[in-house]
């Protein structure tokens, strides 16, 4: 088995492109495809990250702080952003993006230099606080949780590869793996 990573653009998910017949699948949270077939990987939760030497943030977060801090974040519009984010935007927080990164992994770094803060999973960093001299702070609101999930288009369903594939993310999922 070959396995290649392609970078998922808002273009490549919208409706009117065959992305999704072209591809044997996408890994994705759940809240940006609609596709009926998927199966469900890992849960997270999102957490906000800070400089630990920030001097306007405290042992906990309020909404007023999302809205004060800069932020950094991923993607450039708001099709784009996670969920949580969305959901943070309806409890009236309109963050005042000042940094955008393609990847969440740079989000920490950012964050460190910039005294801003962002959303991120809290399993990717994690590991990475420490040595990136960042702190984990609970969301001032109840996140919805990521739940990473592997889509595919329906056309795939029969290949015996395509099926043999999923059954391998399954187990890797559920910790059956060998």
């Amino acid at each position: 088995m070959r396995v290649r990573f392609e970078p998922v653009t808002r273009q490549s998910l919208s409706s009117d492109t065959d992305f999704f017949r072209t591809i044997d699948g996408v890994l994705m949270p759940q809240g940006y495809v609609d596709l009926p077939r998927s199966v469900e990987l890992h849960r997270d939760r999102w957490v906000c990250v800070v400089s630990r030497d920030n001097p306007r943030v405290g042992e906990r977060l309020a909404m007023d702080d999302l809205r004060a801090l800069p932020w950094v974040a991923t993607f450039p519009d708001s099709q784009g952003r996670v969920p949580a984010w969305r959901q943070m935007e309806l409890l009236g927080v309109r963050p005042r993006v000042s940094a955008i990164a393609d990847s969440f992994l740079a989000l920490p770094l950012l964050v460190q230099r910039s005294g801003g803060i962002a959303l991120v999973q809290e399993k990717l960093v994690r590991a990475m606080a420490t040595a990136l001299n960042v702190r984990l702070l609970e969301c001032p609101f109840d996140a919805v949780p990521l739940v990473e999930t592997f889509w595919w288009h329906p056309v795939h369903d029969a290949d015996p590869g395509h099926r043999w594939l999923r059954q391998c993310l399954a187990r890797v999922a559920t910790g059956t793996a060998e």
